[in-house]
């Protein structure tokens, strides 16, 4: 089986977001060397996908947030009922 380098932004925002949504951790570092980016880049990629998505950097290691498993009436999972409508 051969190991496919994401090319381009949206194929490395992918298989991220992929990955996470499975329940993997990253560290900034893991991200850079599966995307085949600088660290400096890595942890920007990061950034942009937490503005949007729920993940949180903790003690070096990104991963999805959950706060809690009941949603609020102002937010589920972190995301605004604007984003999710």
């Amino acid at each position: 089986m051969s190991t496919i380098t994401p090319e381009v932004p949206s194929e490395r925002v992918a298989i991220i977001v992929f990955l996470l949504c499975k329940g993997r951790k990253f560290t900034t570092m893991e991200v850079a060397e599966l995307c085949g980016v600088t660290r400096r880049g890595a942890y920007a990629i990061m950034a942009r996908i937490s503005r949007v998505l729920p993940l949180t950097l903790d003690n070096g290691t990104w991963y999805e947030y959950h706060p809690s498993e009941e949603p609020d009436e102002v937010e589920e999972r972190g995301v605004p009922h604007v984003v999710l409508q």
